[in-house]
């Protein structure tokens, strides 16, 4: 049986353009992206009033500019930024209310590089780069030092709070050249 769709739409805007006539340029886009559903394990259950659902918003955002800062150089860089933010991550009917998860996650990444054609038979790009990652899996913060999760072995329910907590964070930046 299909997932049920609770609530699904997406919306985005993008602009972009001239800045300054032959020098800059630049671009910018955003977008939110919302996704609540009933949780395909809650299939063939009846549905409750106050049935946990899985809800998550995401939000992204990109802006860009190009120059060329003379005929021999020119320069760009973006950067971007997205999140999502999602609850009853681990929603399901043998998952109590209390058990229930979030989760969380930001990335960002930026770039800058500069192209200098020096003569007829040199080339130099220098640039610099990162991306900064983080992930959060379990309980919502009031919860965090509660007690510890209960998963009942005969019936299979998860009950007391979120059975596990999860934490991602990666963070390289890259310099470089080329000649």
């Amino acid at each position: 049986r299909p997932i049920e769709i609770v609530q699904r739409w997406d919306s985005d805007v993008q602009v972009g353009g001239p800045l300054v006539k032959d020098r800059l340029w630049f671009f910018s886009g955003g977008e939110v992206y919302r996704n609540a559903n009933r949780p395909a394990s809650f299939s063939g259950v009846p549905k409750t009033p106050n049935e946990p659902q899985y809800d998550a918003v995401e939000r992204k955002f990109i802006t860009k500019l190009t120059s060329a800062l003379s005929p021999a150089i020119r320069a760009e860089g973006y950067y971007e930024h997205d999140d999502l933010d999602a609850t009853g991550a681990n929603a399901g009917p043998l998952v109590r209310p209390e058990a229930q998860s979030i989760s969380t996650r930001a990335e960002t990444m930026w770039n800058v590089r500069l192209l200098w054609t020096v003569s007829a038979r040199t080339f130099v790009e220098v640039r610099h780069g990162g991306h900064h990652y983080t992930r959060h899996s379990g309980p919502p913060e009031n919860r965090i030092s509660g007690p510890p999760g209960h998963y009942d072995t005969l019936t299979g329910v998860n009950s007391v709070n979120t059975l596990g907590i999860s934490d991602w964070l990666s963070r390289p930046i890259t310099t470089g050249r080329t000649k």
